[in-house]
């Protein structure tokens, strides 16, 4: 079991041990090997992701996870009160693994392969390590915002500079947070 946060536990589907009252579970079945990449929730942005959703997300709100992967932050949404969760992933087997998260989870989630658009959302998250459609995904962002809405993105620290850059040609503020 894994902690992050002060809301959110992570765990294994086949883990029987009590979810404290005051944590919102993300159960997490086992993966094939080529998905290790995306991960269980041990790497620091992740985390990071998670930290921001407890403190960012209100309930009722509507959320986007672009590049869902496992389905982690997905998941950890639900359990944190949104309204509604959109997953989107150019992956299918890593899709498929996020399907199984979310069931195991008792997770309602409207998961798409692909791109997304056409709809508005107060919180869009995306933790993603492909610098190559960073330019893409921040580009995306102001037409899926409604007014007042969010955006949080994660990347790899030698992305930094062209995800800043990105944002910054659109007219969106950037800015960190630990």
């Amino acid at each position: 079991m894994l902690e992050i946060g002060s809301k959110v536990v992570i765990m294994g589907d086949w883990d029987t041990a009590p979810v404290p009252d005051e944590k919102a579970a993300v159960r997490l079945c086992p993966m094939p090997k080529e998905l290790y990449l995306y991960g269980y929730g041990w790497n620091s942005s992740t985390q990071t992701m998670i930290r921001f959703l407890e403190t960012r997300l209100l309930p009722g709100q509507r959320v986007l996870d672009i590049g869902t992967g496992t389905g982690i932050l997905a998941i950890a949404a639900v359990a944190l009160g949104a309204s509604s969760v959109t997953a989107t992933d150019t992956d299918p087997v890593a899709l498929s693994q996020a399907r199984r998260n979310a069931a195991a989870s008792a997770a309602s989630i409207d998961f798409h392969e692909g791109t997304l658009f056409g709809k508005e959302y107060d919180l869009i998250l995306c933790n993603i390590g492909a610098g190559d459609i960073l330019h893409a995904v921040v580009s995306a962002i102001p037409e899926l915002l409604l007014s007042g809405g969010a955006g949080y993105l994660s990347c790899l620290p030698e992305q930094v500079t062209t995800l800043e850059q990105s944002a910054l040609l659109l007219g969106l503020a950037t800015g960190w947070e630990i």
